[in-house]
């Protein structure tokens, strides 16, 4: 099984569009959040992901968009929360609010946890350096 994982798009529709135009007999897509942040096109990716797959997850910055996550001042400026709950649609709000925060999925005897950030927590990021690890 051939399987496409997407994330951190950040409402650049024209980058989504370049990387799904490289998509080669995929049988399935995973999409691990952040649709959302940064870039205007809001609406055009989750528009593009809810049509492209139903396995997708919420970043942090989708969180911090439904209000699930309180993004800090400055975090909050610097992601533009604010400008891009004004751009987003009705429908595609809802859509971000119903997002799970992981999926579990069994696929050739192998079982996968998608997460965001890691295993626990959807804002730490994991680097090889990691107390985490």
């Amino acid at each position: 099984m051939k399987i496409a994982v997407l994330a951190d798009i950040h409402a650049n529709f024209a980058a989504l569009t370049a990387v799904l135009a490289d998509f080669k007999n995929v049988d399935k897509v995973i999409c691990c959040g952040d649709m959302v942040g940064y870039y205007p096109d809001v609406n055009e990716v989750c528009d593009a992901i809810r049509n492209l797959t139903d396995d997708v997850i919420r970043g942090n910055h989708d969180a911090y968009i439904i209000g699930a996550i309180k993004a800090d001042e400055k975090k909050s400026q610097i992601v533009r929360v604010e400008w891009t709950k004004q751009l987003l649609a009705d429908q595609n709000f809802s859509w971000l609010k119903s997002l799970p925060q992981q999926l579990n999925f069994v696929i050739d005897d192998l079982e996968i946890l998608v997460r965001h950030a890691n295993p626990w927590d959807e804002e730490i990021y994991l680097y090889p350096d990691s107390k985490y690890l």
